[in-house]
């Protein structure tokens, strides 16, 4: 990824004890992409934000980024359970 991206995460504690994580990326004020990443309560904030790295990565790299937990396509990831990324056609 060439460009410079921030990151910008929110988390809401749920009743299982696991956090879901929004998060935005943005780069030179347009939005790249966002999504939702459900994560363990013992996650520290940088595990959390590699977890999205990795993911805002494949989807705005990849041509074909699908989620394998909608479309069950080929070998499932650990982290594409966790992990809804959003791409924003406009950017």
């Amino acid at each position: 990824m060439n460009r410079k991206m921030t990151i910008k995460l929110s988390a809401t504690r749920l009743k299982s004890g696991k956090y879901q994580v929004k998060f935005r990326a943005t780069s030179l004020d347009q939005e790249l992409c966002y999504g939702y990443l459900l994560a363990d309560d013992h996650a520290t904030e940088d595990e959390v934000l590699a977890d999205v790295k990795v993911g805002v990565r494949r989807a705005i790299e990849g041509d074909m980024y699908q989620h394998g937990q909608l479309y069950r396509l080929g070998r499932r990831l650990p982290l594409s359970d966790r992990l809804l990324v959003y791409k924003n056609v406009l950017a």
